[in-house]
């Protein structure tokens, strides 16, 4: 069985960063500029690993790299 993060693209790769810049994307139609930018990130990346959002108490790993990566990559499309 592949893990879910075994099918998340390297970094550095034009793969990893069309999968950044689409989960920033959706963090922000979703956020909007009143929103929470920390929790929508992983909610977002969550949905994208484990195939749903999370559940009110589901603590299922997330990739801190790739995480902070979306987080930053929001933020800047949130300032432009």
């Amino acid at each position: 069985m592949v893990s879910p993060e075994q099918s998340i693209p390297p970094v550095g790769t034009p793969e990893r960063q069309q999968l950044v810049d689409t989960l920033a994307s959706q963090v922000i139609s979703t956020v909007r500029k009143t929103g929470d930018l920390k929790r929508q990130s992983w909610v977002q990346l969550h949905t994208h690993i484990h195939g749903g959002a999370p559940m009110e108490y589901d603590i299922r790993h997330v990739p801190e790299e790739l995480y902070l990566e979306v987080l930053a990559k929001a933020r800047q499309q949130q300032v432009g």
